[in-house]
Parts: structure tokens; sequence; C-alpha cells
């Protein structure tokens, strides 16, 4: 079986770069970019399994991300991640349509987790 294609959008660079680390580590093939303009150009001509998108982003915000990557690319799931929880902004994500939404900081079991959970279910369907 192919590995799994995940996409990481996270302005924050020592983040990006971590989290890049730990997914390639458990064995997914890893895109990462800087802001949701570059996210989005990269998911049209990419078939991304998993989109981990940062809320608070230049530009495009995750959640404009989440509801394009819905929108053109449905058989994508997304993951928001983000410091800056709050209950309204879990509700929208949830009802836009995103797997999970996980605040910062987060314990790196728990990102392992809900990404390995995020892929079987989508790989049940």
């Amino acid at each position: 079986m192919k590995p799994a294609q995940i996409l990481i959008v996270e302005d924050d660079r020592k983040m990006r770069l971590a989290l890049r680390e730990i997914m390639t580590n458990e064995g997914y093939v890893v895109d990462t970019v800087e802001t949701g303009e570059a996210a989005l150009g990269r998911a049209d001509g990419n078939g991304y399994d998993l989109v981990i998108t940062d809320l608070k982003l230049p530009g495009i915000d995750g959640m404009d991300v989440l509801r394009a990557i819905r929108k053109s690319r449905p058989e994508t799931s997304v993951v928001i991640i983000t410091a800056y929880a709050t209950v309204d902004t879990a509700v929208e994500a949830m009802r836009e349509g995103a797997e999970d939404y996980i605040s910062k900081p987060f314990n790196l079991d728990e990102i392992r987790l809900i990404v390995r959970k995020v892929l079987e279910k989508k790989a049940l369907l």
C-alpha cells in the first residue's frame, strides 16, 4: 500500500519543520507550504489524503483553506491546528467539514494518533 500524502500549511517555520519531521518519521509523504494561497495552488494539482492547516495564516486563513479544499477536493481530509482555539472556531471548523481541531501546543502523540485515526477512517471509506 502506498504511503498517505499529507500537506502541512503552517506559517511558523519551526512548527512546519517539526510537523514535517513527525509525519515523515511516521512513513507519510509530506509537503509543506507557508500560506493558504500556496496550499490551494498545491492542493489543486495533487491528490493529498490529508491537509493539516494552521487556522491563523497571512492572507487566506485556515478556515478558507478548509472550505476551498472541501469544495474542490471533498475526498481530502482536513485537520485544523491553532494556538487561538475557541469553542466558536472549533464548532465552525467541524461544521465546515474538518476531521479534527487541535489546540497548540499539542502533544506529539496526540497529533500522531489523530492523523492515524483520520487516515484509517479515510481508508475504510
